[in-house]
């Protein structure tokens, strides 16, 4: 993975001004400030999806929120299934919605 070009002085205050927005609509919608370290990235499709949430899955500690609006009984399904059972026999706490 190479490193990201650093970031301008337009780049860093566009941030900067992004950070304070979110800042105020969670705060707002939550109650709950933003939390440091964290971060986004954004996912479009399958192919992109299932090998990331995947791997969040098998790295897992303590806990899996899992959500998913349909779960397959096909291959898909079983590999996703297999990796959250995988974790709870770990004793990874795993919560499926």
């Amino acid at each position: 993975m190479s490193a990201a070009a650093p970031l301008s002085t337009n780049e860093r205050e566009a941030l900067s001004s992004a950070r304070a927005l979110a800042d105020q609509a969670f705060s707002r919608a939550a109650g709950a400030s933003l939390v440091p370290g964290n971060s986004i990235r954004l996912l479009k499709d399958a192919e992109q999806n299932y090998p990331t949430w995947l791997a969040a899955i098998r790295a897992a500690k303590q806990r899996i929120h899992f959500e998913s609006y349909i779960f397959h009984e096909d291959g898909t399904g079983r590999m996703f299934a297999d990796a959250l059972i995988a974790r709870a026999r770990e004793g990874v706490r795993v919560r499926l919605i």
